[in-house]
């Protein structure tokens, strides 16, 4: 059974979240990373290494990772 205290600690968070995206005008399941992921996946096409991509873009090297990994995972590009 559900407490009354885990539904009211879940509706704070979802009322704070929605809050933070308003503020910040994110969409929800957007990632700022996203706008990068075409240049990055150019990139990675063209053989360079997460680091040398996220030198050139100026991401770290694991959301450069991170962006490649969840486009092997959609099929959009192959497994290295």
């Amino acid at each position: 059974m559900v407490s009354v205290r885990h539904l009211l600690l879940g509706a704070i968070s979802h009322r704070t979240k929605s809050k933070v995206r308003k503020k910040f005008g994110r969409k929800a399941g957007y990632r700022p990373s996203d706008k990068h992921s075409k240049k990055v996946l150019e990139l990675h096409g063209e053989g360079l290494s997460y680091r040398l991509i996220g030198r050139n873009l100026s991401l770290s090297k694991n959301t450069v990772m991170q962006i490649v990994q969840r486009a092997v995972e959609v099929g959009k590009v192959q497994a290295a």
